[in-house]
């Protein structure tokens, strides 16, 4: 499960879109942000951190926390660099 917070206040209008794989073993095959790197959740994290901040920030809020749990003993978050 993948779950992104954010700071600050969305219009209705805006809505935001993660699209999720599954195949971690091919992301970073099929995911350009991942190219080149091993798809460990931490990567992943980053990744998705990288992709979504500025255009979060346009939209008048500040990302917070991409949490990514494969089990509910390997879980991940991430709040930016």
């Amino acid at each position: 499960m993948i779950t992104i917070t954010r700071r600050g206040h969305f219009s209705a209008a805006h809505r935001l879109f993660l699209t999720y794989y599954s195949d971690e073993e091919n992301l970073n095959l099929e995911v350009d942000f991942l190219e080149g790197k091993v798809p460990a959740s931490e990567n992943v994290a980053i990744g998705i951190w990288n992709e979504l901040e500025e255009d979060i920030r346009k939209l008048g809020a500040i990302l917070h926390c991409i949490r990514l749990e494969q089990s509910e003993n390997n879980i991940i978050e991430y709040f930016g660099a």
